[in-house]
């Protein structure tokens, strides 16, 4: 577990790609795509942005909807990992599969 500064970026409950074969779910927010994007990233892509700041990741989903493990999120996020690794900052990546509400608010 990360200490010190609050996060600076909070993904709660967000998919960790926006890359998908089939129709977005009932509920997802089309106002958070962006035309062109997966032309030259994706969500670990812009996560990586944020290094050396502090990034908390939690419950995680894929861009279905199904919730993701660790190991999932490990993978999703790889190419930001990296970015944080490059900068001595990989604990400053912060991911865990929880969604308790008052242990998340503490990080943010």
């Amino acid at each position: 577990m990360r200490t010190g500064s609050a996060a600076s970026l909070g993904l709660i409950e967000s998919p960790l790609s926006w890359a998908t074969d089939a129709a977005y779910p009932a509920g997802f927010r089309m106002g958070l795509l962006a035309p062109g994007l997966l032309k030259v990233g994706d969500v670990s892509q812009l996560v990586a942005l944020s290094t050396p700041r502090p990034v908390v990741v939690r419950a995680a989903t894929s861009a279905g909807g199904k919730r993701l493990t660790v190991e999932q999120m490990k993978e999703r996020l790889a190419f930001a990992a990296s970015v944080f690794r490059l900068v001595g900052a990989e604990k400053s990546l912060d991911l865990a599969d929880e969604s308790d509400v008052g242990k998340i608010a503490n990080l943010l």
